[in-house]
């Protein structure tokens, strides 16, 4: 893989147009549809990805031979041997590289959420819309904590989750667990009651998009 093929991976819109294309859904057919595209997008977004890492690995050690060989040779073979251009290169690259893996990441993680969250029939609607529900109500329980100090009882989901289990399967609950997970976590200078505030509207629109579907 050289850099020009690296700039390619970085001006590719695949994940862009696919988003795009999310943002016309209506049909649980259309769903279906589109997530497989996003699926296939992923797969290959993760072959391009295992290539980037040998490629990183590659280049990382030899940038590291480089690097030991320059310091042993003399003042005047530092300076005329040409090595610095070639540590230069490799570092160049190697942050080429390892951006270009970065964007393919986000966009896979994109695409993921978007299928994780979208509902493909009535049935996963009604197990979603019920999950996004009792999430608020949980974060809403949380917010008359901040403020009273006090815990309420908390509703019994036992049943709620082995239905969404039956429904989406293990991996895709605990993706949208651990997106929840990743919500919760605060963000630099952020209080407690704003990050409840920001979460609850991430669930706002995400109640929404589950109920558009028929």
């Amino acid at each position: 893989m050289t850099m020009e093929d690296s700039q390619k991976i970085n001006d590719d819109n695949s994940v862009k147009e696919l988003m795009a294309e999310f943002q016309t859904l209506s049909t649980f057919a259309e769903v279906n549809d589109w997530s497989n595209q996003a699926e296939n997008e992923i797969e290959r977004i993760s072959g391009i990805i295992r290539k980037l890492d040998v490629e990183i690995a590659r280049d990382a050690e030899t940038l590291e031979r480089i690097k030991y060989e320059h310091t042993k040779k003399s003042l005047v073979g530092r300076l005329f041997g040409g090595g610095n251009d070639d540590e230069k290169e490799l570092s160049q690259r190697i942050e080429q590289y390892r951006q270009s893996k970065s964007e393919l990441v986000k966009g896979a993680m994109l695409l993921q959420e978007s299928i994780d969250f979208t509902p493909k029939s009535p049935e996963e609607q009604k197990v979603l819309i019920q999950e996004i529900r009792q999430r608020k109500k949980e974060l809403q329980e949380k917010k008359r904590e901040i403020t009273t100090v006090m815990r309420g009882p908390r509703a019994d989901v036992t049943e709620q989750n082995a239905q969404a289990r039956a429904v989406f399967g293990v991996a895709m609950l605990e993706r949208r667990r651990a997106r929840y997970a990743r919500d919760a976590e605060l963000l630099p200078q952020e209080k407690t009651r704003e990050s409840v505030d920001r979460q609850m509207t991430q669930l706002d629109r995400e109640l929404l998009r589950a109920e558009k579907f028929m």
